[in-house]
């Protein structure tokens, strides 16, 4: 995603009205942080010093949002916007904090990359799961599925289906040995 692409979607997103209703009332902290990353951004385009910052409040938009990742979920408009923003908070503190930031302060960059993996993994378990629904169901209507030309035991589908050993089963290779 291109730096304006991404300050883009974060603006529409802090601008609608979907902002409030997901962000409560940090809403105002993300304001803030967005408006002093593009004050940075801005001064590092134009090679100035960075003016100063206050990091307590970038640390607290990532753990807002690593802390709905872990217990909401996120789709839609809000999916895009936190892929967004932490994306520019990895760029932005790897660029304006650099390696300045010390071990027991917060760390935006350590804690974005770590909620974007979050996020990648929580689509993922979506992804899987709708997956496992699909083959699932197909499974059980092959189950009930026996043409004439199949001369398979249901007694030994029945057992594949009971048990989570499947290492135990004998093929015939195993009763040349």
């Amino acid at each position: 995603m291109q730096l304006e692409e991404t300050l883009d979607i974060i603006e529409k997103f802090l601008c609608g009205g979907m902002s409030r209703l997901a962000l409560g009332p940090t809403v105002d902290v993300f304001h803030g942080v967005f408006k002093n990353i593009k004050l940075n951004i801005e001064e590092l385009q134009k090679e100035e010093k960075v003016s100063e910052i206050n990091i307590k409040d970038f640390g607290h938009t990532t753990q807002v949002l690593k802390e709905k990742l872990i217990f909401e979920p996120v789709t839609g408009q809000f999916l895009i916007f936190n892929k967004a923003w932490f994306e520019l908070m990895i760029n932005w503190s790897k660029n304006v904090l650099g390696e300045t930031v010390k071990d027991h302060e917060v760390n935006v960059q350590r804690e974005s990359e770590f909620c974007l993996r979050l996020l990648d993994t929580h689509l993922s378990l979506r992804e899987s799961t709708d997956i496992l629904r699909a083959v699932s169901k197909r499974l059980g209507d092959l189950k009930h599925w026996n043409p004439p030309a199949f001369e398979i035991s249901a007694n030994f589908l029945n057992y594949l289906e009971d048990t989570d050993d499947l290492d135990n089963i004998d093929t015939p290779e195993d009763k040349e040995d």
